[in-house]
């Protein structure tokens, strides 16, 4: 009982953590180092928030995310693979994959993406659509 109070606590804790990292983050009114240091800050706490909370998907659509905006990039491509497998029509798994592709200079895997979008035919909303037409018409 001890053990399963103090793994909430820590929970709690790094998800406030979190919350207050990524409001930084998004404010804008930090640039360069101090933005690169919340972002690894960032970056360590989602790691520990995968392990400990597996099932929350939003911590691994963060942190892969987090970790594409910091040039990190070993092992993404595992990681958007297994999201893929699991959420096949889920447009955010796409968008990753872009952004990814795009941060290591790929591309032709950008292009193939986007026409599996269309071949899969995955609903777009409207920014999906923006965004869509943004990448499409983009060389």
């Amino acid at each position: 009982l001890h053990t399963a109070y103090r793994r909430q606590r820590q929970m709690c804790i790094r998800d406030r953590c979190r919350n207050e990292l990524k409001a930084y983050i998004e404010s804008g009114f930090i640039t360069d180092t101090v933005l690169r240091q919340y972002r690894m800050r960032l970056h360590e706490v989602l790691e520990k928030l995968c392990v400990m909370q597996p099932e929350a998907v939003r911590y691994e659509f963060e942190y892969i995310e987090n970790s594409i905006m910091l040039g990190i990039t070993d092992g993404i491509d595992k990681r958007l693979a297994l999201l893929e497998k699991k959420y096949p029509q889920d447009i955010r798994v796409y968008c990753l994959y872009v952004q990814y592709y795009y941060c290591t200079n790929n591309g032709e895997r950008i292009k193939d993406v986007l026409q599996e979008i269309k071949d899969k035919d995955i609903y777009l909303d409207s920014s999906g659509r923006q965004w869509m037409d943004v990448w499409s018409h983009a060389d």
